[in-house]
């Protein structure tokens, strides 16, 4: 990989200690962990030799680097920071190539014709292509130090982790719950917007709301969209609205006269 996150906070409070040249030494490091995707190997003189390090206070300030930042294992130099960055990388891509896999397949559903489908084939941008690697692939690519060393939220072997242990994703809920694919986008759009993460529990209880206000779950989501409510509750459909001072109020069940005194003009 050639690119990867730089936070300059985090690297300043880790890093305000070190010298010029151990800052140099120490950026050098970091690039070719996240080049080769790898621990560093633990031959010093060969990591000196192949960044560069030549003078003594160079090797000294290397030495200072390797043992504030790096923990020595069988597969070398390792960086804590940086086998969860990489993990977040994998993970990523992983559901990068799932939504693609999405979008393609209902294309290929539609163009019963090869050549229309090869044409569509063609369309696909360079970061679809990259997303369509298989899961294998995906953990293939994946060093097998960071397959024990990464949190376990991370990309692993899928063998070790069956596909249906993993958490669902909020649109895949709302597919599996019947709701069409635009309204689960808006409804999610709606809940990012204001940070609030869809999860089953939260499904559960909109759904229990447009059950108990007898409203198909699709319906109820359709009217959070409308209003830009991140929630359902049956109170909010149940009672009928009327203006107060130009707001939206909820009649209280009295029975009112709204005719008496009114004269014509």
């Amino acid at each position: 990989m050639h690119f990867y996150r730089y936070n300059i906070g985090d690297y300043r409070k880790d890093t305000g200690h070190l010298s010029l040249v151990e800052h140099g030494i120490y950026r050098a490091l970091l690039d070719t962990y996240y080049t080769e995707e790898h621990p560093l190997c633990a031959d010093d003189a060969k990591l000196m030799r192949t960044h560069g390090i030549r003078t003594q206070d160079e090797k000294d300030a290397y030495q200072n680097v390797i043992n504030d930042f790096f923990f020595k294992t069988e597969r070398g130099y390792e960086h804590d920071r940086c086998n969860t960055e990489l993990g977040l990388i994998y993970e990523k891509s992983d559901k990068a190539r799932v939504s693609a896999e999405k979008r393609w397949g209902r294309n290929k559903q539609k163009n019963s014709i090869k050549s229309v489908g090869e044409n569509a084939d063609s369309m696909r941008t360079h970061s679809e292509r990259n997303a369509n690697a298989s899961k294998s692939d995906a953990n293939d690519m994946l060093p097998s130090n960071l397959v024990t060393q990464l949190p376990s939220n991370t990309v692993t072997d899928k063998q070790t982790t069956p596909r249906n242990a993993r958490t669902p994703t909020a649109l895949k809920m709302l597919l599996d719950a019947r709701i069409s694919e635009q309204v689960a986008n808006d409804f999610l759009v709606i809940r990012k917007a204001k940070r609030a993460p869809l999860t089953e529990t939260a499904l559960a209880g909109i759904k229990r709301e447009a059950d108990k206000a007898g409203w198909p779950l699709e319906n109820a989501l359709k009217e959070c969209v409308i209003r830009g409510w991140v929630g359902f509750s049956a109170e909010w459909v149940n009672k009928p609205q009327t203006m107060t001072a130009g707001k939206p109020s909820y009649d209280d069940g009295q029975k009112r006269d709204y005719t008496q005194g009114a004269g014509l003009l």
